[in-house]
């Protein structure tokens, strides 16, 4: 049902990433484009990929 929407991009906050290695798996999804942000490294990534959808 999520990739049928077609999202910019999956993000996960939180302490650990439990949804986003599912939705990495899931057909249809580009697992590039699944985030997880807990700490900085996740904040510049999702910045990153919002300026590339921009």
């Amino acid at each position: 049902a999520i990739a049928a929407r077609g999202p910019d991009f999956i993000v996960e906050c939180g302490a650990s990433a439990v949804l986003a290695p599912m939705f990495r798996r899931v057909t249809g999804v580009d697992p590039e484009r699944v985030v997880h942000v807990a700490d900085g490294a996740g904040v510049e990534k999702l910045a990153r990929l919002a300026r590339e959808a921009a």
